[in-house]
């Protein structure tokens, strides 16, 4: 083989190999969505979300309700993350995977405004 061959078959395999690191973590860092999930919590705000799982891959709205979807790609399924929003504060999250996996942007759902978690309305007597 000659040294051209053999410099280009090197950055190919380089290449391919950063490409496949690249895959798997997308969206997610050095460290998962899934661990990064486990930071979130009721009550915080989307500068703190922010913060925690960076900006959002989708974000959906339906008057003060607000959807927002991250993704973080899988070898053979993609894992999705819902963080609920009322008025700018968390109210819960749920997950979902897809076995479509690679793009995550091409497979965030519609959000099912029905599925959002409940909110709690305090009323005191003053």
């Amino acid at each position: 083989m000659t040294t051209i061959k053999k410099r280009l078959s090197i950055l190919l395999t380089i290449g391919t190999f950063l490409f496949f690191l690249t895959t798997i973590n997308s969206c997610g860092g050095t460290q998962g969505l899934s661990q990064k999930q486990n930071f979130i919590s009721p009550g915080q705000s989307r500068d703190e979300v922010i913060n925690i799982l960076g900006i959002p891959g989708n974000k959906q709205f339906n008057g003060k309700d607000e959807a927002w979807q991250y993704c973080q790609n899988g070898l053979i399924t993609d894992s999705y993350v819902v963080v609920w929003f009322y008025d700018g504060k968390v109210t819960g999250m749920n997950s979902y995977n897809s076995t479509a996996s690679g793009n995550c942007p091409l497979y965030f759902r519609t959000v099912n405004w029905q599925n959002a978690p409940d909110r709690t309305i305090e009323y005191r007597i003053r």
